[in-house]
């Protein structure tokens, strides 16, 4: 149940008779906070008179029913101010945890409940992320704001209690995510709610909270909570001496409460969490100051949850036909446990920033030539913008996906692991259909696929004829790209500009076709789109159309991206040189230079080695401060960043016909335009098909924000299409990537992507994004990523 109320505060004179009673307060002056310990009076549970089990009717209780069958207890406790020792309390320990410095939320008003999901949401969802690790599927069941007025529909809780029993947390999962709850049961959940003040510094009814490690087991009585439709349970508290309780003095608004209301690994022998559930309640603090205003509050309550076999990945989405939209997907990518650190970590002598590709591989290499090595990565998972889950049975790679032979370091280290096996083809023209459908403004048009590729291979071989050599002169090494002088005259010349010189010699067919290509490779807009990198793609594609579909979306793993990433990672940490630790987001990196480096978390952990190799991507390197700052065009590249804003949509749909079917569609007009079979999902008699789809700037779609718009746009690609599942990962507004694959626009020049591959100091810098050949493909993050580990192995010495 949601719940937004009215905007106005009451003061705490106005408080309820109870509450009042309490209020004797030191001054008049309606500013003063009230800071320090104190005691104050809580109201406790108290067991019915007549022995029987204690229930609540949640609205009107029915005819001959008491709405309650049980009383309160009040008692005065002694309360603590935890201000200034926040880092004392942690969620294993005490079941709280505060957290500071929150930016400002998009949501602003807090009274529509439609906003509070839409904006609040996936603030809080990261927010979780960041600093719950381990909990790495996230589903928030409820929101409920309160506030200190008469019109509220909710206002501060004076009664102490849990909001939730392992019997109630069960049912939760049960309840809300029933396809995957025998899974996630199997692992360890959590139910958290994340508090925070409106109105603050909190004056008036402030939050207390006991330690959980102070609570015992007989304290805690269920309570039946009945609604109409079903009955829920939480925890009402008796009184114990032992109880040790807190508060946080004039909580901020840009502070959060994180209050565990049940840890299934509190129920295992030998665990190290104690308890994993915190008492709550508002209080009345005797110190509340004449005419402050009444404590205005939302509490967010979230399902977490960590299995051993995968874990749900942040900014990826499920719509399934039979139960809707789920945020979240499965992957073997996902690292547990988070971390392998020691409590007392060794000297490393590299920390490797980023389990992308590029990381990955310089990890491993470092570590095989004999160094400590510590892998920092902000997700959960490994592969960065590559990572595939597995759904029906069925893989899906939620970022980059297809390899080639012809891609060295890529197919080098295939041999290295012996997959050249599990490789498969995508396309697949025997079962189907076998049918190409242009979709243009006049209408529709049916073709074969040896006319598809005849009209976009028409369309491509004008544009690419700059030289009149089809690209082959003006580019005759692309791995040679930054240096060739013959290429300057086109540095600052467009996909929109070049389109400009030919459109007298391109059909209307051809025009769609050709600007659905060059988007479906840059997934940003004909204008932000340079020229000189397709005409690199098109020149390590061999020269052709036919080497583009070769390269470019032929070959992929039959067990997805992830199988390939992860053999990486096991070979790094089978050495025993590898460190760990992921969920954790790097906010500074502080370049010591004679005595190395060190870089900080989101989580305030400072960690030291004597060099540094940053391999995250070019859009999210503004997240991290740099000290000292960066040279002047490293920072100029680094502000302009790549374009691609790619929309990937993987579709399944009833029945095998589209296996072999694919259509292009106006990219100036429609969020997706380009769709093709890429699979078999269910080899029954009636089957399943995987479709791939993608968009791209041009019209810019987010899935996730009309998930029946999303439908809608799909179904405009063929009517009678059968949608089951629709399986996605938000690049764009991942803060880990802010974009996909990398493609420049004319701004970031050769220069740029130079300067980006230059050292400094003791910090080196290593991604596909500014790779020499198979730049923005998985391949140039593993020469990256090996690129560096030679230099930084170089500088280290033995």
């Amino acid at each position: 149940m949601t719940t937004a109320a009215p905007l106005h505060a009451t003061p705490a004179h106005n408080l309820s008779a109870s509450a009042r009673a309490e209020a004797s307060p030191l001054v008049d002056d309606n500013t003063y906070i009230p800071r320090g310990d104190v005691t104050a009076t809580l109201n406790y549970f108290q067991p019915p008179e007549d022995g029987s089990a204690p229930f609540n009717y949640v609205e009107k209780a029915p005819e001959g029913q008491p709405q309650r069958n049980f009383g309160d207890f009040n008692m005065q406790v002694p309360f603590k101010d935890i201000r200034g020792q926040e880092s004392n309390f942690t969620l294993d320990k005490d079941a709280f945890k505060v957290v500071s410095n929150v930016p400002e939320s998009a949501e602003r008003d807090f009274v529509d409940d439609d906003s509070i999901k839409k904006n609040y949401y996936p603030e809080v969802e990261k927010l979780i992320l960041d600093n719950v690790p381990g909990s790495n599927r996230v589903f928030i069941f409820d929101h409920t704001i309160r506030r200190s007025n008469p019109d509220a529909p909710r206002a501060p809780v004076q009664k102490v209690h849990i909001d939730q029993t392992p019997k109630s947390a069960k049912q939760r999962v049960n309840r809300h995510l029933p396809e995957e709850a025998e899974k996630l049961l199997q692992g360890r959940y959590r139910i958290i709610n994340i508090w925070r003040p409106l109105n603050g510094p909190v004056q008036a009814s402030p939050l207390g909270f006991a330690s959980s490690s102070t609570l015992k087991d007989e304290d805690l009585i269920p309570i039946e909570h009945r609604y109409p439709d079903t009955t829920g349970e939480t925890a009402g508290i008796v009184y114990n001496a032992s109880q040790k309780w807190h508060y946080l003095s004039g909580m901020k608004n840009n502070e959060r409460l994180f209050l565990e209301c049940f840890d299934s690994d509190s129920l295992k022998s030998g665990s190290q969490v104690q308890g994993g559930r915190v008492p709550h309640t508002a209080f009345a603090d005797p110190r509340t100051p004449r005419g402050a205003p009444g404590r205005e509050s939302i509490e967010l309550v979230g399902l977490f949850s960590k299995t051993t076999i995968s874990i749900m990945n942040a900014h990826a989405y499920h719509w399934a036909k039979s139960s809707g939209l789920s945020a979240g997907v499965p992957s073997i990518s996902t690292i547990t446990p988070p971390s392998n650190l020691s409590s007392n970590p060794p000297s490393f002598d590299a920390i490797v920033i980023g389990a992308g590709y590029a990381g990955l591989t310089a990890a491993r290499d470092l570590t095989l030539s004999g160094y400590k090595v510590l892998l920092l990565e902000a997700r959960t998972r490994i592969g960065g913008r590559s990572y595939s889950t597995t759904t029906k049975e069925h893989v899906f790679d939620l970022g980059g996906t297809w390899v080639h032979e012809n891609q060295p370091n890529v197919w080098r280290n295939i041999c290295r692991y012996n997959m050249q096996d599990q490789l498969e083809k995508s396309m697949d023209y025997s079962v189907g259909l076998n049918e190409f459908m242009l979709d243009t403004k006049e209408g529709r048009r049916a073709m074969s696929h040896d006319e598809e590729d005849a009209l976009i291979e028409a369309s491509l071989l004008k544009f690419i004829n700059i030289d009149s050599a089809y690209g082959r002169s003006l580019l005759p090494d692309p791995w040679f790209l930054l240096s060739h002088p013959s290429l300057h005259p086109y540095i600052s010349l467009s996909a929109s500009d070049r389109i400009s010189q030919i459109s007298s010699a391109l059909s209307p067919t051809e025009l769609l076709a050709l600007e659905s290509f060059i988007l479906l490779c840059s997934g940003s807009t004909l204008r932000k789109t340079s020229f000189l990198e397709f005409l690199h793609w098109w020149a390590l594609c061999g020269y052709s159309f036919q080497g583009c579909i070769a390269h470019l979306d032929t070959f992929a793993f039959k067990d997805g991206q992830s199988s390939f990433a992860i053999r990486f990672f096991e070979e790094a940490v089978a050495t025993g040189r590898l460190s760990y630790v992921f969920n954790a987001p790097v906010t500074e990196v502080k370049d010591l230079v004679s005595s190395g480096v060190d870089v900080t978390t989101t989580s305030s952990q400072t960690f030291h080695a004597r060099k540094i190799i940053c391999t995250i991507p070019l859009n999210v390197l503004t997240s991290i401060a740099f000290s000292p700052p960066l040279p002047g065009i490293k920072n100029e590249a680094i502000k302009i960043g790549h374009m691609n804003q790619c929309t990937k949509i993987h579709v399944v749909v009833k029945g095998k016909e589209m296996r072999s079917w694919s259509s292009i569609k106006d990219p100036s007009e429609n969020a997706m335009f380009y769709m093709f079979g890429d699979g078999i999902v269910e080899d029954k008699e009636v089957g399943e098909t995987h479709l791939v789809v993608f968009g791209a700037d041009e019209v810019k779609l987010h899935p996730e924000e009309d998930i029946d718009v999303t439908l809608g746009v799909l179904r405009e690609f063929k009517e009678d299409i059968d949608i089951q599942d629709v399986i996605f990962h938000n690049w764009s507004k991942d803060p880990y990537s802010k974009g996909a694959w990398f493609f420049p626009s004319p701004t970031l020049t050769a220069s740029h992507v130079s300067a980006l591959r230059n050292p400094n100091y003791n910090i080196h810098f290593a991604s596909s994004d500014w790779a020499l050949g198979w730049r923005s493909f998985i391949d140039g993050a593993i020469d990256e990523g090996g690129r560096a580990a030679v230099e930084v192995g170089r500088e280290l010495g033995s």
